[in-house]
Parts: C-alpha cells; sequence; structure tokens
C-alpha cells in the first residue's frame, strides 16, 4: 500500500490537503491525474498540531475514502511509509 498527500485547490479559500493509501504507484497516480481520471485515496487520515490522526476520529459518519477531481490538483507527494507510524529517522 502506498500513502500519498494530495493537494487541491479550493479556489479562493487557498488548498486543502488530503492524507490517504492507495494501491497505485506514484507514477499511476500521477498519470491519472495527467488523463483527467479520479484519484482514490482510502484510509483516509489528517494532521492535527503535528500529530496524524484517524479520519474516523474527526467524522464517524463518513466512510474514510475519497475521489478527487483530477482538475484541483496542485501536488502529490509520496509517504515512505504509513504516515500513521512512527519512523525513526
Amino acid at each position: 500500500m502506498n500513502w500519498f498527500k494530495i493537494e487541491t485547490d479550493k479556489g479562493k479559500d487557498g488548498a486543502y490537503n488530503y492524507i490517504g493509501s492507495s494501491s497505485d504507484s506514484l507514477a499511476v497516480v500521477v498519470k491519472k491525474v495527467h488523463d483527467g481520471e479520479f484519484v482514490q485515496l482510502a484510509n483516509l487520515v489528517y494532521m492535527d498540531r503535528g500529530e496524524i490522526k484517524k479520519w474516523g476520529d474527526w467524522d464517524k459518519k463518513i466512510v474514510p475514502t475519497i475521489l478527487i477531481n483530477p482538475k484541483y490538483v496542485i501536488s502529490v507527494m509520496q509517504f515512505k511509509g504509513d504516515p500513521k507510524k512512527k519512523t525513526k529517522e
């Protein structure tokens, strides 16, 4: 499983980052964006004061998966691993 942070344009409201996992590689995600295909992220998490938290901790009513419209994607960054797990530098 690959983990990504995808920054999206919210127009006059700035930008928003989605953090989640995908079985797609970075190259496949970027190609989907380039080709105008929606990108799906599952297992969504969010940052709260530098700490990664599960989406369900914030909103238990929503399945933590999103389809991102490629026309709003600003950038795609891949994590080295699961951002919920502490890594040693």
